[in-house]
């Protein structure tokens, strides 16, 4: 199985970026390092430079290196920037690429009948792909407006959001067969399954995003995704290479192909073997679980036995969860629903957050004189944005005060320059109570230093790592500024794929000792209870 990555890319970016790969060599070595053989990629130049020159930087970057394939950069014929309808397969012939990207807000341009009709036929009657990415419905509209008048055109939508788009583009799979989709952030449990299923493995690429997006997520999501090894090696290279083959093969590859495994096998024995299957030795510990339906996105295992199933295959011994509709509406009913249905069912698998609603404190207060109200709940959640109320509202007070007493531990929502539960909240939050073991979900996301200073600062602070996991270079830092030993594995199960992140942490630059802190350790010396299933697995 060789792994042909469909959206890479490498060059100096106009603005700072969360990581970069400057040269042709470094995202070499960033493919070497997850066992990915080759990549078509997107040079910084085509959106940073004229169309023109960004498009012939590409060229020059790649050339000389058979593993990487340039996209050049989609413009408008009536500029003279780019060649008419008739001239276009000879022309990309000609430079040796075989697809092209459209990037309509950094070259200022429609993506519409009116600038790109001719173009858009002949690209249909060629089969030439045209990658678009993907920020939201908006794109989805561009894509269905596209499709609609150009039903044939080999279309491939790139790095969705990670928070679930099938809504959106399901209608369009459905009717329009030539519409492909990567799978960088399909981060979606079972998604990668779910897909297959309905329409086959031949429209679904493997792609990463990298290197702004850890590599390791969706090699280990598609190296473990419950389908057929027909299917897996479709997605991993043949797909991408059956929609370019209208250009001729790629140049050859000279050598032994990388293997993912083979790469895991070269950073450590922990890497491999977890990326093998279910380990015994490993047994991971997921600490930001949620259970049930969610309003605004498709839950394809939302139901605890789906739950445990993905479990079972990713290797997760213990998922700490809260109920959805506890951060929706009432809590104190999705309380009881998620101890009668998740953790009376599967004691030894769930165990629960307590998620505390500040707009029910009253009946919050109440249910602290006879605590935890079922033995399978090990400490409380709070979803300060989601509830309007900051994290030093005193409506939380007295959840505080008893989580301060018994050292019981608070997993938060966080995110960067959030009013409601920044760093800057939980900074002051943790200053008047020294004595919790607080999780900061999703590590702030996006305010990395703000994040690993409140770790820094107070030693009961710690790294949950849920969706932080995937920005490519996070968890190493995490590491090396605040130590491993601060830092816990989460995943919005039944949100994401386990794998995403335990594919992130396998492959960070870090050692095995870290991984473990992470992966479990960490996590059984914070949650009596998690040491407990542990020691009797």
């Amino acid at each position: 199985m060789r792994f042909f990555d469909c959206h890479a890319s490498f060059g100096l970016p106009t603005q700072a970026e969360w990581n970069v790969c400057l040269t042709a060599a470094e995202l070499l070595a960033l493919m070497d390092r997850h066992g990915i053989e080759r990549a078509l990629v997107r040079h910084a130049a085509l959106d940073t430079e004229s169309p023109p020159l960004g498009g012939a930087l590409a060229l020059e970057a790649c050339s000389g290196t058979p593993r990487l394939e340039a996209a050049l950069p989609l413009s408008t014929p009536q500029t003279g920037e780019f060649p008419l309808a008739h001239e276009l397969a000879a022309w990309l012939r000609e430079r040796g690429a075989r697809a092209l990207w459209a990037r309509p807000e950094q070259h200022r341009y429609r993506l519409d009948t009116l600038t790109f009709g001719e173009t858009f036929e002949v690209m249909a009657e060629e089969r030439i792909p045209l990658l678009y990415q993907v920020n939201g419905l908006g794109d989805w509209d561009k894509i269905a407006e596209i499709l609609r008048e150009f039903p044939d055109l080999t279309l491939l939508a790139i790095g969705h959001g990670c928070w679930g788009d099938d809504r959106l583009f399901r209608p369009l799979m459905d009717r329009y067969p030539r519409l492909h989709l990567d799978m960088s952030r399909y981060e979606l449990d079972q998604g990668i399954a779910r897909f297959v299923d309905r329409y086959g493995p031949r429209r679904l690429l493997f792609g990463t995003s990298a290197p702004r997006w850890n590599m390791g997520g969706p090699v280990a999501a598609l190296m473990r995704a419950p389908i057929t090894e027909d299917a897996r090696a479709a997605i991993a290279g043949e797909n991408l290479e059956r929609l370019l083959s209208w250009g001729g093969p790629g140049e050859a590859v000279e050598g032994e192909a990388p293997r993912p495994l083979t790469a895991a096998a070269r950073i450590s024995p922990l890497a491999e073997a977890v990326l093998s299957g279910p380990q015994t030795d490993h047994p991971i510990v997921d600490t930001h679980g949620h259970f049930g339906p969610y309003g605004k996105i498709w839950l394809p295992s939302q139901e605890p036995d789906q739950m445990v199933a993905t479990m079972d295959r990713c290797g997760v011994r213990v998922t700490i969860c809260s109920h959805h509709t506890a951060i929706t509406g009432d809590a104190v009913l999705a309380n009881r629903w998620l101890a009668e249905q998740g953790l009376e069912r599967y004691p030894d698998r769930l165990l629960g957050y307590y998620c505390w609603n500040p707009h029910q404190a009253r009946e919050m207060e109440a249910a602290l004189e006879d605590f935890p109200p079922h033995p399978g709940f090990v400490g409380l959640k709070f979803h300060p944005s989601s509830h309007g109320a900051p994290l030093d509202d005193p409506r939380y007070a007295a959840a505080l005060e008893y989580a301060n007493a018994h050292r019981w531990p608070v997993l938060s929502h966080t995110w960067g320059g959030s009013p409601w539960d920044g760093a800057a909240q939980v900074d002051r939050l943790l200053s008047r109570y020294p004595d919790i073991p607080f999780l900061m979900g999703h590590s702030c996301f996006g305010d990395w230093d703000g994040a690993i200073r409140v770790a820094k600062e107070h030693p009961n602070a710690y790294l949950e790592l849920t969706a932080a996991y995937a920005v490519a270079p996070i968890i190493a830092r995490f590491v090396a500024e605040a130590g491993s030993e601060r830092i816990l594995m989460g995943t919005d199960l039944p949100w994401f794929d386990p794998m995403f992140c335990i594919g992130c942490i396998l492959f960070s630059e870090i050692d095995d000792a870290a991984r473990a802190n992470i992966l479990y350790r960490n996590a059984a010396r914070l949650f009596p209870s998690v040491s407990a299933l542990l020691h009797h697995s």
